[in-house]
């Protein structure tokens, strides 16, 4: 070859080491170096990248695995979902599941119960990519995409104001300990305080809805709505700050039931108490701007799953 080719003998050793490397070719003892056959060379690898996430039949995280995956698929990445139903004691094993793949990069949507604080810190201090997406560990300076939660609800919470509204009660969901339900929280108490209104803790309800209920189990929760109820009647709320899609459904849902004006009425429902009729206006965050025939006055500040989720896998590509 050097002599056909006019090149030394170092050059083709080295081309020759490239093509193995690269699997054109192959050495085999006494036969020398043959030319691989192209269905015994592997396909050309990409990388990938991993999403952690405890529920995913939940529509706004279907919409951040969404951003996720057209953001991978767009720079050529794999993606591997790692998720299991509700069950916070096993996110660590899917931490370290995606570590055993191999994946470049890990994006996660914490627990809002916050119990692997050890595992991510180590993570940390192993420089492994990671970005926490929608929630984080305050306690952790990992990389994260989050919306700004708390001047969105200060802007909320400053136009039910502006409205004439003043007697603002705020209705959480059971994922009190997340930071985004800490965030919109400060929001809703700085707006107050701008206003010169005070903040009284009678209207911050955090028990109302203490489980996540499917929708075919609604009707059924009956304690739930007779907390609501209870709520309602005692301290009169002329707006509501709903701090999440599930909690606006779910208020929605029951005002209608406690209206006794569309929903069908439950035995234990009518036995319980008269009917309520509020007439106030509610105030939500969501992935979905607000139907435009709500049987309340509404206004929402839309946050994007989507644009949430391709932001975080940019950070990784």
């Amino acid at each position: 070859m050097t002599e056909d080719y006019g090149v030394s003998r170092i050059t083709i050793i080295k081309a020759l080491n490239e093509l193995s490397r690269e699997h054109h070719i192959k050495r085999q003892q006494g036969r020398g170096t043959v030319v691989t056959h192209p269905a015994e060379r592997p396909a050309t690898e990409r990388g990938s990248i991993a999403f952690i996430c405890h529920v995913l039949d939940h529509p706004y995280l279907f919409h951040v695995l969404m951003g996720i995956a057209r953001t991978a698929a767009e720079n050529h990445r794999n993606l591997q979902v790692i998720s299991s139903y509700d069950t916070d004691d096993v996110e660590a094993r899917h931490v370290k599941e995606a570590i055993a793949l191999n994946v470049e990069g890990r994006i996660v949507f914490p627990h809002h119960r916050y119990q692997n604080q050890a595992l991510y810190e180590e993570l940390q201090r192993a420089r492994f990519p990671l970005v926490m997406v929608d929630r984080y560990y305050p306690q952790i300076d990992t990389d994260r995409v989050v919306f700004n939660d708390e001047t969105a609800a200060h802007q909320l919470v400053s136009r039910l104001i502006a409205k004439g509204r003043r007697r603002i009660a705020v209705i959480s969901y059971f994922e009190v300990e997340a930071t985004s339900v800490n965030h919109r929280l400060s929001g809703y108490r700085r707006a107050l305080q701008e206003a010169g209104m005070p903040y009284d803790e009678d209207l911050v309800w955090l028990d109302v809805y203490q489980s996540f209920q499917r929708p075919e189990e609604l009707l059924s929760d009956v304690s739930a709505r007779e907390r609501l109820r209870r709520r309602l009647t005692q301290f009169e709320p002329d707006a509501l700050l709903t701090l999440n899609d599930d909690v606006l459904e779910r208020v929605t849902y029951d005002l209608l039931i406690l209206s006794r004006s569309v929903l069908p009425v439950s035995a234990s429902d009518r036995k319980r108490s008269s009917s309520i009729h509020w007439t106030g206006e509610i105030a939500s965050f969501s992935h979905k701007a607000p139907a435009p025939h709500s049987p309340y006055q509404s206004m929402a500040a839309v946050h994007s799953g989507e644009l949430l989720g391709a932001e975080a896998a940019r950070l990784l590509v």
